[in-house]
Formats: structure tokens, C-alpha cells, sequence
């Protein structure tokens, strides 16, 4: 599928695809005549990134796992802990941001 295509179902801007794709977080993208041609496999990759930013992962985060994650790089247990850490790291940064409202 082309750009547009990917954009519309994936629900990410042309922009931001090109942007990602830059950052090497779509794998490698398959050329046909002068267009790039997007699979599946870059529409599960944006859905995601798409997740993963929803849960407060950063794309420098995401990078780090993005391959080992959708291979099965990672068991369970390594899955687990990676979540955990996140979900400590946001209700930190929530009695952080509560302290703050309620200090003004």
C-alpha cells in the first residue's frame, strides 16, 4: 500500500509515517518503481507505536524494543517488567504533577 493508504488506516499523518520511517521504527519498506510500498507489517508497527505512546512510552523507548517486542524478543517476564517500570515511572510523574496543582 502506499503512503496515503497506510495513512488512512493506521489513522498517523503522512508526516509522522515519514518521520518514524526515518527513525527506523518500520523496518525496511519495499520499493516498487519510484513509490514505497507499505505492508502489513508497518500497519501493526504503527498500531504499536500508536499503543505504546498512549501508555507513555517515548519513540527513544519504543525504539529500544520495537523488534525485540513483535518477534518475541522479549518473554513474558521481560514484557512484564517493562510495563511495571513504565507504570511506576507515570504514577510518579502523577504525585508529581498533583503537588504541583496543588501548590498553585
Amino acid at each position: 500500500m502506499r503512503i496515503g493508504v497506510l495513512a488512512n488506516e493506521s489513522g498517523v499523518s503522512r508526516d509522522t509515517i515519514r518521520y518514524y520511517e526515518k527513525l527506523g521504527l518500520l523496518g525496511k519498506i519495499e520499493k516498487s518503481n519510484t513509490y514505497k510500498v507499505y505492508g502489513e507489517r508497518a500497519l501493526r508497527r504503527l498500531s504499536l507505536i500508536k499503543l505504546a505512546k498512549n501508555m507513555g512510552f517515548t519513540l527513544h523507548e519504543i525504539m529500544q524494543v520495537m523488534d525485540a517486542w513483535e518477534t518475541d524478543g522479549l518473554n513474558t517476564a521481560s514484557k512484564k517488567t517493562l510495563l511495571t517500570d513504565k507504570l511506576s515511572q507515570l504514577e510518579t510523574k502523577l504525585r508529581e504533577l498533583k503537588k504541583k496543582k496543588k501548590a498553585l
